[in-house]
């Protein structure tokens, strides 16, 4: 999936600043990253480049964690908006949250407190469940195929809209939410592996 190009420089005197290129298929591929583990003076930092954010500038005598901070958390909003399966999941998911089943159909809820309610446990539900697996697997404690978690992950999402036409699960969505968010973790974690984050980071 991707490509790792080693370089290395020598500079006659350390710079104190260095900036760095990468234009890389920025004209034929939006959705290109250049990935960007920059070793120098025994410390190391991490960059995104993209086609919006080509040039970046490295101060080297000064190591900014809020900078790789604010790289890192740029590239998970967009791996969110651009993964249809994460949101059209949680969609399935709060949907029954402002209706009440009453066969043969779906009624509007009654009351605005228990909608925010519901709502709440299951977006709590999934992000602790989501933040556990992402975790472990991220530090190398848990391994799971590629092939499994991403077919989970579409099962979810059925699974997810079926009980919305014809409800089993109804009182408890959160539950739900917390056991399948355990497999979304996995799916978002071989993305974060793949950024090349160092585990020293991970906290932050």
């Amino acid at each position: 999936a991707y490509t790792v190009l080693r370089l290395q420089v020598a500079c006659p005197h350390t710079p104190a600043q260095l900036t760095l290129s990468y234009r890389l298929f920025a004209d034929i591929d939006p959705q290109h990253r250049g990935l960007l583990n920059l070793q120098a003076q025994g410390q190391t930092r991490t960059a995104v480049f993209s086609p919006e954010s080509r040039e970046q500038a490295f101060v080297l005598k000064d190591v900014n964690s809020f900078a790789s901070l604010f790289d890192y958390g740029r590239e998970g909003v967009w791996h969110i908006w651009i993964g249809f399966d994460h949101i059209l999941f949680l969609l399935s998911l709060l949907l029954p949250a402002v209706l009440v089943w009453q066969a043969p159909g779906w009624r509007a809820a009654t009351g605005f407190r228990q909608s925010l309610i519901d709502v709440a446990k299951i977006v709590t539900a999934f992000t602790l469940a989501h933040s556990i697996t992402l975790s472990l697997a991220t530090l190398g404690w848990v391994s799971l195929p590629s092939r499994w978690v991403e077919s989970a992950i579409a099962a979810s999402v059925v699974l997810a809209a079926l009980n919305n036409l014809r409800p089993v699960i109804q009182g408890r969505r959160w539950l739900v939410a917390f056991c399948f968010g355990l497999i979304h973790g996995f799916g978002f974690a071989s993305v974060l592996v793949d950024l090349g984050l160092p585990q020293g980071a991970l906290a932050l």
